[in-house]
C-alpha cells in the first residue's frame, strides 16, 4: 500500500511539472511580446499650476512605475505665469493636460479636447473677503474691487444669478497670490479652497468664503484631457495613460502622507508640510473617492455647465458636447484581443484536464489515507489549524490560561506591543490591560465562557513604549492537550476610533450649516418631503417639523401656479427634469399654514449616490420682490392711465382750438375784404375830387 501511495505522488509530481513547464512556456511567450515594447514611450503631461498636491495622482503614478508598467515614461510640465497652459496641448508641447470645465471654452475656441476623466466632482474656486469689510453677502460686492482669475466662470455665474452684472465691480488684475487681500488694496479674492485658506489661517487673517455652491452653481474641477487628434491617432496610449493615472490618484488618497513627503523631498518646497496636507484634505473633499468613482464624468452635468456658459454669452448658443469625451472614441478603438482569447482558452482546457486527472488521483488517495489512525489524524488537523491561524493572522493573538499566564503570541502581537515572544511568555495579560482593574472577577469571567461562543471586549491596552491603544478583543475558550485556554484575537482600533471621531466631528460641521442656514433646506425622498431645517418652519410659520416631513411637494403649494399650470403636474415635471440634468432651478409658490402665497428661488439638485430618488432642495423667500414687481407693475399701470387721460384731454383742447382757430380765420378773411374795399372807395373818392379840381 505504501508502494502505491508512493507511485501515485510520483505521477502526480509528473503531471505537476508538466503543468509548471507549460506555465513557464506561456510566460515566455508573453514576456517575449512584452519585450517587443519594452522601449517606453516618452509623453508629457502639462499642469496647471506648480507643483502641489492638486496633482499627487501623478506623482504617485511615476513612483509606483504605474507608467511604466504600461510602456510610458511620463514627464510632468509646470505651468509658467501668464500662460494659458491647457493651449500646449494643442500646440504640440504636451500630450495630455489639466484643465477644469474650461474645456468647453477651448472647443468655443476651435480647439478639440477630449475629457478623459474628472478627477475633481466639484470646483475648488471660491471668493475670499475679510470680515473686517463691510460684506455680509454676495450682493455687497456690487460697487467692490475683485481680483478675479480668468475663465473663472463658476463665480461669473455666480454672480450671475444674484443680480451682480460685471458693470457694478471692478475687477483686478489677479497676482496668483493672496497679498491683494492682505494688504486691502482689493476687496474679494477669488482663491483655491485647498490653498489660499491654509495661508490666511497661518497669519491669523480673518475671512469669510463665499461659494460657488450655496448659490447652485456646480462646476467640475481638475479633469485630465487630451486632443482628439491623439486619441484618434493612438487610442491605446489614451487608455494606457488614462488607467496609469487613476491609479495613482487611487494610491495618492489612500496614503497621502507618503505623497505629500513625496512631494516635498522630490518636487518642490514651496509649501510646507503642514500646507501640503491641508491641501490634501481639502482634495479629497472635492474628489469624494468614497461617493463616486475616480474620474467619473456625467455629461448631463456637463449639458447644465454647457448652458451656464451659453448664459454668460461666453460660447455660442449652437454649441454642443458631441465628442468631448473619452467614451466618444474608445468604444470605436477597442478591437478584441482574439489572440490572448485563444491563447486563454488553450490554457484553461489545458488545466481542466490536467486537475481532472490529478482529481481521479486523489480520489484514489483519500480512500488511502481514511486507514490512517484517528488520533494522529485530529492531531495533525489540530496542530496545522493552530499554525494557520498563528501564522498568518493579520491581528495580534495571544493565546493564555485561565489566570492569564501568556502561552503564545503571533509575529503581529510582537510587532503591535513592542515586546519579544521571551518577554512576553514572562508575562500576564493583565500587565497591558489598562482597564484590568476596572473588571470584577475576569478570572471567573474566563472559566464562564462558553465553548466556540466568541467574547468580544472593546479596552485600553498599554504597549512597551508606554503608549496606549484601543483594542477590540474577540475571546474563545479552547481545549489544547485537555486543558482549557482561552483564543484571544487583538485587533488595533486606534486609527479606527479617531476616523470615526473625525467622521462624526464633519457631519456635525455639515449638519450645522444644513440646520443654521438661512434659506430653507430641505431633503425629498420618494416624492416627499422627510427633513427640513429650521428657515423653512420659519419661512412657512409651521410650529414643528412633523407638519413638513411625510408631505408632497404640490401639498405645500395652491391647486395652480400663478401660470395657471396645475401644481402636482409642474412639481412632477421639474422633478423629472432635475433627476435628467443633475440640478434644476425654478420659481415656486409654496403656502405657509395661514394659506397665504409665498413665492420661492427653487433649487434641486439629484443626489444619486444616496438615493434612486432623493433630492436636495433650497428655498430662497422672494415674496417681497415678488410683491415690489407687482406694486411696480401696478404703479407702471396708474401711470399709462394718466398720461392715457392727459393725451386725450390734451386731444380734446387741441380739436376745440382748432375749431375757434378756423372760425378766427373766417372773421379775418371778412375783416381783410371789407378794409380793401373801403381803401378801394378812399381812392375812386380821391379820384373824383381831382377831377371836380380841373
Amino acid at each position: 500500500m505504501k508502494d502505491r501511495l508512493q507511485e501515485s505522488i510520483i505521477v502526480t509530481s509528473r503531471l505537476l511539472l508538466s503543468l509548471f513547464a507549460f506555465l513557464v512556456f506561456l510566460n515566455l511567450n508573453l514576456e517575449a511580446e512584452a519585450q517587443q515594447s519594452a522601449n517606453l514611450k516618452d509623453v508629457r503631461l502639462q499642469l496647471k499650476w506648480k507643483h502641489q498636491f492638486q496633482f499627487a495622482g501623478y506623482y504617485a503614478a511615476i513612483e509606483k512605475g504605474y507608467y511604466t508598467e504600461e510602456g510610458i515614461n511620463t514627464q510632468l510640465i509646470e505651468a509658467k505665469p501668464g500662460e494659458v497652459p491647457g493651449l500646449n496641448v494643442f500646440e504640440g508641447k504636451a500630450e495630455f493636460g489639466i484643465a477644469a470645465s474650461d474645456v468647453i471654452l477651448m472647443r468655443n475656441s476651435n480647439y478639440k479636447p477630449v475629457v478623459l476623466a474628472t478627477i475633481f466632482q466639484h470646483s475648488a474656486q471660491v471668493l475670499l473677503y475679510s470680515t473686517k469689510s463691510p460684506i455680509y453677502n454676495i450682493h455687497n460686492l456690487a460697487g467692490k474691487s475683485i481680483g478675479l482669475e480668468s475663465h473663472a466662470a463658476d463665480i461669473l455665474a455666480y454672480l450671475h444669478d444674484e443680480g451682480i452684472t460685471l458693470d457694478s465691480i471692478d475687477i483686478k488684475h489677479h497676482s496668483f497670490n493672496a497679498n491683494q487681500l492682505i494688504n486691502g488694496s482689493i476687496d474679494a479674492l477669488s482663491a483655491y479652497i485647498t490653498d489660499e485658506p491654509f495661508i490666511l489661517d497661518s497669519i491669523g487673517f480673518d475671512y469669510h468664503i463665499l461659494s460657488p455652491l450655496s448659490g447652485g452653481i456646480d462646476f467640475y474641477g481638475d479633469l485630465l484631457f487630451c486632443s482628439e487628434e491623439l486619441i484618434k491617432k493612438d487610442p491605446k496610449l489614451v487608455t494606457s495613460f488614462l488607467n496609469a493615472s487613476l491609479r495613482g490618484w487611487k494610491y495618492a488618497l489612500n496614503n497621502q502622507e507618503e505623497i505629500i513627503n513625496l512631494i516635498y523631498s522630490k518636487y518642490s518646497k514651496r509649501h510646507s508640510i503642514e500646507h501640503l496636507r491641508f491641501e490634501a484634505d481639502e482634495t479629497a473633499k472635492l474628489i469624494l473617492p468614497n461617493v463616486v468613482e475616480i474620474g467619473y464624468t456625467n455629461r448631463g452635468r456637463w449639458n447644465t455647465i454647457a448652458k451656464t456658459y451659453r448664459k454668460l454669452q461666453l460660447i455660442k448658443q449652437d454649441d454642443n458636447l458631441e465628442g468631448m469625451f473619452y467614451n466618444d472614441y474608445i468604444d470605436k478603438s477597442n478591437p478584441i484581443p482574439w489572440k490572448t482569447i485563444l491563447i486563454s482558452l488553450s490554457g484553461i482546457l489545458l488545466i481542466g484536464i490536467i486537475l481532472a486527472v490529478i482529481y481521479y488521483i486523489l480520489l484514489k488517495l483519500k480512500y488511502q489515507i481514511k486507514i490512517r489512525k484517528h488520533a494522529e489524524t485530529k492531531l495533525i488537523q489540530n496542530e496545522e489549524k493552530y499554525k494557520s491561524v498563528m501564522i498568518n493572522a493579520a491581528d495580534a493573538i495571544f493565546l493564555h490560561d485561565l489566570k492569564g499566564n501568556i502561552i503564545d503570541v503571533n509575529n503581529t502581537a510582537t510587532s503591535l506591543y513592542g515586546y519579544t515572544k521571551q518577554e512576553f511568555l514572562r508575562m500576564k495579560v493583565q500587565q497591558i490591560d489598562v482597564d484590568f482593574d476596572e473588571r470584577v472577577e475576569i478570572g471567573k469571567f474566563w472559566e464562564n465562557l462558553e465553548k466556540d461562543k466568541v467574547a468580544t471586549l472593546v479596552t485600553n491596552q498599554i504597549i512597551k513604549d508606554k503608549s496606549v491603544i484601543q483594542v477590540e478583543i474577540r475571546l474563545t475558550p479552547i481545549v489544547i492537550d485537555n486543558r482549557k485556554v482561552i483564543l484571544a484575537i487583538v485587533r488595533d482600533i486606534t486609527e479606527k476610533k479617531v476616523i470615526e471621531t473625525k467622521l462624526r466631528q464633519s457631519e456635525q460641521k455639515y449638519r450645522n450649516l444644513y440646520e443654521k442656514s438661512s434659506d430653507a433646506n430641505l431633503i425629498l425622498e420618494n416624492g416627499v418631503f422627510t427633513d427640513c431645517n429650521e428657515a423653512t418652519l420659519k419661512m412657512l410659520q409651521f410650529v414643528s417639523k412633523k407638519d413638513i416631513i411625510g408631505k408632497t411637494p404640490n401639498e405645500l403649494s395652491p391647486d395652480l401656479q400663478p401660470s395657471g399650470e396645475s401644481s402636482e403636474s409642474l412639481a412632477n415635471e421639474n422633478i423629472t427634469k432635475a433627476k435628467e440634468l443633475g440640478y434644476h432651478r425654478f420659481q415656486w409658490v409654496h403656502t405657509n399654514s395661514k394659506n397665504e402665497w409665498m413665492f420661492f428661488d427653487v433649487a434641486l439638485t439629484y443626489l444619486p449616490s444616496i438615493g434612486s430618488d432623493t433630492f436636495y432642495t433650497v428655498w430662497r423667500d422672494i415674496t417681497e420682490i415678488k410683491q415690489a414687481q407687482a406694486e411696480l407693475n401696478e404703479y407702471h399701470k396708474n401711470l399709462e392711465g394718466i398720461v392715457e387721460r392727459r393725451t386725450n384731454e390734451l386731444q380734446a383742447k387741441n380739436t376745440e382750438l382748432k375749431s375757434k382757430n378756423e372760425k378766427l380765420e373766417q372773421y379775418n378773411e371778412l375783416f381783410v375784404g371789407r378794409e380793401f374795399r373801403i381803401k378801394e372807395l378812399k381812392e375812386k373818392l380821391k379820384e373824383l375830387e381831382n377831377k371836380l379840381k380841373f
